[in-house]
Formats: structure tokens, C-alpha cells, sequence
């Protein structure tokens, strides 16, 4: 522990997006709380990081501690610089585009010594700003009200390793807030936290679910998950042609290492095949046998089946057949085959085994004049106030300064719809 040290540490490693970034920091700057850091490693272009200083110098704020890489480090490397750096006796990392719910760290702090907890995440909200690659006209999913939980981390850690459950389910580094205790025994342990991990959000969560005993999901969220159009993810699953998506394949040697750990690259990006990667890199790191977490490879391919993007297609650019170079898999693609793919529907994973998960309300965010993840961090704490006052929130209507486009009236009834779900969800 660093003598003085701030009890939160936010680390927000950047590259080429000053845009989003500007943003993600007002939300961290505004907060009710005063002992935290945050710490921005830039590894940027020479020109934009030019912007990314520009953006700093304009927040102009103590709280703010800047790195600037000498060389294009890989998202991972850049990720375990930015964490080196911080001094917080708790840590979490979030994108550039991304940020916290305004004035939540008064009630993480809150949280944290109430329960003794050693990591805390939340359901967050995801927010797609303007442009996205998934929703181009912005969307946001706020998590309707739960309980306080603590969940048992060996039993997640089981569960999502046999594709009993989603990965979002595991503590992550990502969105949560880790005791620096953890994260200190495993880079003393390794030499580095997340070592030679592609998906730093899905490699922390196993590593952190090994690591302790249990965590707890907070009854608020407290980090909201953006994506905009230069976010490696949403880049990845749109295609691998995009410069964003190349960079980060060629930086991570991805198609090499999917080869070395006998799992298929196809050519769309497939979720469970990057969850079961970076599994087979926690697996092989820590000396863990696949038997120790019952992994039952047939249920990585039914998962991957069972999307639509795969099972429309399945035939006609043989996905199956990819598996068909790795022999581990032989009896397993035997079995599909001879069950599911010449049936009309198949459908295998339609229960929710994700009992970590509560229900979402989505929303529109433009109705409530959002245009950034700063205005999502505002209007998810107004939700949070509305539920303690009973006072509404406010849709933007014909008079008010930013006007409802013209001929929206698809917008103005979802805003009546949104209006009435609104009464539910707040106030019961």
C-alpha cells in the first residue's frame, strides 16, 4: 500500500478517441467523493495524442494522472501499464468510452466498508452513443431494481467455464471495483495481472473468480458500459476489415494463438470462441486442468450455434467443418451433426441461466437530451434521485431548447411508452 495512497483508483487507458474520452472523464470528475485518482495512459498517435493533452488540459483537474506511451503499446499492454500506476487501495479499469454513474463513489466507499467487501460490481447500464456500430441512432439500457447479492465465486467461475452462464457474470477488473490486495498477489504471483489475455474484461473476471472466496453485486449501478464506433469490441463484431478491428487482431497475434490453443478463427467474430480462448489462457497460466471445472466442450459449440448469425449460415461456409481440424472436438461435432443440423429449429440454449442478471429497461436516451456517456452518467443519477424523491424526470418536449426533430412521432410514442415504464420502474 503507497503511504497517502487514494482509496479509489480509476485507471482509463486511451488510444485515437479523444472524442469519448473528454466525456468519460467528466464523469469520473464528477463525483461526491474525494480520495480517488485516475489514471490515463495515452497510446495514441502522435497527433491525436496532441488532442488527448488538449482534452486533459481543458478538465484541468488534480485528479487526472497522465501517461503518454513512447511507442503503440498492444490494448492489453496498455491496460497493465495504466494499472502499474495506480496507488488506490481499490481499482477498476473502464474504455475510454465508458464511464460512472455521477456521484457514485460516495456509495461504492459506502458499500465497500458496509459489507467488508474486497470486490463490488454492478449491473451496469449500457450506453451506445450516436453513431454506434449497433445502434447508429444511440441507445441506452438501464437495470431495473435488485437486491444487494453475494455470489459465491468458485460456483460463477464453474458455471461460465462450462458455458452454463455468460462471462459479464464474473467479477471483472472491467466495471468493478478490486481490493488492490487481489490484484498485488496475482502480479507478484505472475509478473503481471493480465498477461498475455486479448480480452482483458473476460481474462480479470477468471482470474479475480479464482482468487476469492466471493463478491457482491451492488443494489445501484455505478458504471456504465459504452460503445461507440471506435470500440474494439464493437468493431470486432461488426467485421475484422476495419482498421480498428486489423490493429487489434495483428497486435494480439490472435488468429496464431486461437491455432495454439486448438479453437477455430472463423470469419465473423463468435463470443463463446473468444470466451473459451481466453479460458484456455486462465486455464493454462494457473496449471488448472479442464476436468477441475467440468468444461464440456460440446456446450462451447452449442452456444455458438445457437446464434442466429452462425445457424443461418452454418452450411454454407462450413463452420462446422472448422472444428474438424482439432481432434479434441471429433465426437462432439459427430453428435451435432447427427442431432441438430438438419432439423428445422434449433434452438438448444433458450432458458437464461444467468441468475446474476436482472431484467433491463431500454430506452431512448435523445428524449432526455443524453448525446454522451456524461449525459447517461447524469440521467442515471436522476433516475437513482427519482426513486428517493418521487419526483419524475423530465422528456423533452416541443418547447424546450433542444427540440424533438420534426415528424417524429415514432419517437414521440416511444417517449409516452418510455414515460410509463418509467412510472414502474421508479416508483412501483
Amino acid at each position: 500500500m503507497h503511504e497517502g495512497s487514494p482509496f479509489f483508483s480509476i485507471c482509463v487507458p486511451t488510444r485515437n478517441r479523444h472524442e469519448t474520452l473528454f466525456y468519460c472523464l467528466k464523469t469520473l470528475l464528477h463525483q461526491d467523493f474525494d480520495s480517488y485518482e485516475i489514471i490515463v495512459s495515452d497510446n495514441s498517435d502522435e497527433e491525436e495524442s496532441t488532442k488527448v493533452y488538449n482534452c486533459i488540459k481543458e478538465l484541468s483537474s488534480e485528479k487526472i494522472k497522465y501517461f503518454k506511451q513512447d511507442k503503440v503499446l498492444s490494448m492489453t499492454a496498455n491496460y497493465e501499464f495504466s494499472l502499474s500506476k495506480a496507488k488506490g487501495q481499490f481499482i477498476t479499469c473502464i474504455g475510454d468510452d465508458d464511464g460512472l454513474v455521477v456521484n457514485s463513489l460516495q456509495y461504492l466507499y459506502d458499500f465497500i466498508k458496509k459489507y467488508d467487501a474486497r470486490v463490488v460490481k454492478c449491473c451496469e447500464v449500457c450506453y451506445w452513443w450516436i453513431g454506434s456500430h449497433v445502434f447508429p441512432e444511440s441507445s441506452l439500457s438501464y437495470p431495473m431494481e435488485r437486491p444487494v447479492v453475494q455470489v459465491l465465486s468458485k460456483s460463477v467461475l464453474e458455471k461460465v467455464a462450462n458455458f452454463e452462464m455468460g462471462y459479464f457474470n464474473l467479477p471483472m477488473l472491467y466495471y468493478s471495483f478490486v481490493s488492490r490486495k487481489i490484484i498485488d498477489e496475482v502480479v507478484e504471483e505472475k509478473g503481471s495481472f493480465f498477461q498475455n489475455s486479448a480480452s482483458i474484461d473476460m481474462y480479470s473476471g477468471f482470474t479475480i473468480a479464482y482468487k476469492t472466496d466471493s463478491f457482491f453485486v451492488a443494489d445501484k449501478p455505478f458504471s456504465i458500459s459504452g460503445q461507440s464506433n471506435k470500440s474494439n469490441g464493437a468493431a470486432v463484431l461488426v467485421t475484422y476489415d476495419s482498421k480498428i478491428s486489423k490493429e487489434y487482431l495483428a497486435q494480439h497475434s490472435l488468429k496464431e494463438v486461437y491455432d495454439k490453443y486448438k479453437i477455430p478463427f472463423m470469419p465473423q467474430f463468435s463470443l463463446p470462441l473468444c470466451v473459451s480462448l481466453e479460458l484456455s489462457k486462465f486455464l493454462d497460466n494457473n496449471g488448472i486442468k479442464d476436468g477441475d471445472l467440468n468444461i464440456a466442450f460440446r456446450n462451447i459449440l452449442i452456444d455458438m450455434l445457437s446464434g442466429d448469425s452462425f445457424i443461418n449460415n452454418i452450411n454454407d461456409i462450413g463452420l462446422i467443418d472448422r472444428f474438424g481440424d482439432y481432434s479434441k472436438y471429433n465426437d462432439d461435432i459427430s453428435f451435432i451433426k447427427k442431432n441438430f443440423l438438419n432439423k428445422v429449429l434449433y434452438y438448444p440454449k433458450l432458458g437464461n441461466h444467468d441468475t446474476n442478471i436482472n431484467k433491463y429497461i431500454n430506452l431512448d436516451p435523445k428524449i432526455f437530451g443524453v448525446k454522451d456517456i456524461y449525459g447517461a452518467a447524469v440521467l442515471c443519477k436522476d433516475f437513482i434521485e427519482s426513486k428517493r424523491t418521487q419526483v419524475p424526470i423530465k422528456i423533452l418536449g416541443k418547447n424546450d431548447p433542444e427540440k424533438m426533430p420534426k415528424k417524429s412521432w415514432i419517437v414521440r410514442r416511444a417517449a409516452s411508452r418510455v414515460k410509463r415504464a418509467l412510472g414502474v420502474l421508479l416508483h412501483g
